[in-house]
């Protein structure tokens, strides 16, 4: 499946969170961190005392494995670096006209 955390698209590597989720998730920063865990790298840990047994969160979307998602994660850079090279290109460029307009006295 395709869809993250609130049924919106995602994108190449990473998921483009919708704002509904987003708001969710702003609205449980203050109960929950991200922190280094000792059993998966990173690992989702409660700021307040929780009774025992009870579900603070649910995964949702495709479960996928360590070397799937370093491809995507690396063709999501790759992309954003593209993007980032044609707009810099494109800002150049715009700057460089800008100013070469400036000496022309024709």
């Amino acid at each position: 499946s395709n869809r993250s955390v609130g049924g919106g698209p995602i994108g190449v590597g990473a998921a483009a969170v919708t704002h509904q989720a987003y708001m969710r998730c702003r609205a449980l920063e203050r109960f929950l961190r991200v922190d280094r865990s000792k059993v998966h790298g990173l690992g989702v840990f409660s700021t307040v005392a929780l009774p025992a047994r009870i579900m603070i969160l649910e995964y949702r979307g495709e479960v996928i494995r360590r070397p799937v998602a370093d491809r995507r994660e690396e063709q999501a850079k790759q992309v954003i670096m593209e993007k980032a090279a044609a707009a810099a290109a494109s800002a150049n460029a715009s700057s460089a006209g800008a100013s070469a307009g400036m000496f022309d006295r024709t």
